[in-house]
């Protein structure tokens, strides 16, 4: 610890505000833009960024704006101190959007696990410069945030230990992401094309309602949590779903006597249940519920339980998360200006191709398969962020030394 020094931000990072592009230049432009909206901790990936309009303005004085991958972005507005990485491409940031350019001897890496540490986020949300609309931060109150900085070999070590495990969750993202693509190929060939069935439809199939293959259709508790211990019951909402699986570091929790009223009311899903976020970032997840678990959901997330003597669960999964089937919820079922949300009702009457329950069985048989490596993978994931949360206080404060660590 004797060679380690107290810095800034501001001493050991160049840090770049966004370019303030006007509110109708955005759309279906090549050029891509990070807005505050496309910030998340998992990555920011290129195809889900939206473009901008370049013409008009000087590209050469917009250069400084450009990040590629592997830079990071922060939020200054809304999600204060919220990052995240570029994995892929380019893009221009917005403004509120700010980026941090290392420079010295300073390693991109460790300083981006400086900024996701608990403490800096602390020293974010108490020194907020406005409460305008949203509360904002300043780039130079960014720049003023203090830490204790090693020399650069043992912040390329600590960033090397923290980014083994964060290079695996990548990895185990990049198979999920793979296998879904089969289950979604598969679905299609199956229930689309009918390929299995000489490209036609087979006879004993029939069109039908989402209200007809499911036993139960609700959403969860419309009441908010009061905030217990977390030796309760969890308490989630769509801001706690993964792709595959909740993520509970965040959630709230409710007592035993809240959670048992909650039982009875239905906002407890169990097994096999598929669950959808429906409110904010409608659609952003569903998943099958694979074990039954002490848990509550609030009504931004959706409940379909199916009738499992009409339709098997993953039928059921990878029929909402069919593009075709996101495309019509989306169009017809959406309401709301500031907070987009689905309408429950409407949910029940989209169309479904409801097949013989017997012709199911070879294609479900590898989707369940499918369903439950995807599954493993991200608990795997989730146990990795935990561990790597633990780890960042104690590496960063270097209460563990990383001198003598080996990194695979």
């Amino acid at each position: 610890m004797a060679e380690w020094k107290k810095c800034k931000i501001g001493d050991v990072a160049e840090l770049v505000a966004g370019f303030a592009f006007k509110s109708n230049a955005f759309g279906a432009f090549p050029d891509k833009v990070i807005k505050i909206t496309n910030i998340d901790d998992q990555g920011i990936f290129s195809k889900s960024l939206p473009g901008v309009d370049l013409s008009g303005l000087d590209k050469d004085r917009l250069a400084r704006y450009i990040v590629r991958e592997g830079d990071y972005v922060l939020a200054m507005t809304g999600s204060l101190g919220k990052i995240g990485k570029v994995v892929d491409g380019e893009a221009y940031i917005n403004q509120r959007v700010l980026t941090i350019r290392t420079k010295g001897k300073t390693d991109k890496r460790y300083l981006y696990y400086v900024l996701k540490s608990s403490e800096f986020l602390a020293y974010v949300l108490t020194h907020i410069d406005s409460h305008s609309v949203q509360a904002n931060i300043s780039a130079g109150t960014i720049g003023e945030y203090e830490f204790e900085i090693p020399p650069l070999a043992t912040q390329r070590k600590i960033a090397a230990v923290l980014g083994a495990i964060d290079d695996k969750i990548e990895t185990n993202r990049k198979i999920c992401a793979n296998l879904e693509a089969q289950a979604q190929a598969l679905f299609k060939s199956w229930f689309v094309d009918f390929e299995p069935f000489g490209g036609k439809m087979p006879k004993g199939w029939k069109m039908g309602k989402l209200g007809d293959v499911c036993s139960k259709i609700t959403d969860g508790s419309h009441s908010s949590p009061k905030g217990v211990a977390q030796t309760n019951y969890p308490m989630l909402s769509v801001k706690d779903m993964g792709d595959y699986c909740f993520d509970y570091s965040d959630c709230k929790y409710v007592s035993k006597e809240d959670y048992r009223l909650l039982k009875v009311n239905g906002c407890v899903p169990v097994k096999d249940d598929v669950l959808v976020a429906k409110d904010g970032s409608y659609l952003k997840s569903i998943f099958i519920m694979n074990e039954n678990s002490d848990q509550a959901i609030l009504s931004s997330i959706a409940i379909f339980r199916p009738d499992q003597t009409v339709i098997y669960p993953e039928l059921l999964l990878w029929y909402l998360k069919s593009p075709m089937t996101l495309n019509l919820i989306r169009s017809t079922c959406v309401t709301g200006s500031g907070v987009p949300r689905i309408v429950l009702k409407d949910f029940k009457s989209i169309p479904i191709l409801i097949p013989d329950f017997r012709s199911q069985d070879g294609a479900v048989e590898q989707l369940r398969g499918i369903r439950y490596e995807i599954y493993s993978l991200a608990k795997q994931s989730r146990a990795l962020a935990a561990m790597r949360d633990a780890l960042l206080p104690k590496l960063m404060s270097g209460e563990i030394d990383v001198s003598k660590v080996e990194v695979a």
